[in-house]
């Protein structure tokens, strides 16, 4: 049912914003249901100036290490990006967050990061945003 399928990835939208296999879900939900935020969900998609992907969550016994890629779509070669990650708890509470930084080079191109955060008790879900 694509209609239940919105708001799930809209969320999942505020949750990863360039994650753009989430943002083609949401286009192609949109599509199917005829709804009138295709065409501006669409352009989101396709303004996209650099996608996150690949990204994995390994618990540690206090804390977590996330690992991913970050591609750039349209910045020019030696952008940096600079990403908060937002660590939550198993009760969804907010415990402390990790900026990384990523110089992306040419278009398509994929580049590592890793992300360790220290904490008090075991992270078992994340979000992040571009603050620079």
């Amino acid at each position: 049912n694509f209609e239940a399928l919105v708001p799930h990835a809209q969320r999942l939208i505020e949750l990863g914003p360039f994650n753009d296999f989430v943002h083609r879900l949401y286009v192609r939900a949109l599509n199917e249901i005829g709804h009138a935020d295709l065409i501006p969900a669409l352009d989101v998609l396709q303004a996209l100036p650099f996608v996150v992907d690949e990204l994995a969550l390994q618990p540690l016994g206090a804390g977590c290490r996330i690992s991913g890629v970050a591609v750039n779509n349209t910045l020019d070669s030696g952008t940096s990006i600079i990403l908060r990650f937002t660590f939550y708890d198993n009760a969804g509470n907010v415990v402390g967050s990790e900026l990384t930084e990523v110089t992306v080079s040419d278009p398509d191109v994929a580049h590592p990061f890793d992300v360790t955060f220290d904490a008090e008790t075991q992270i078992l879900g994340y979000s992040y945003e571009l603050v620079g």
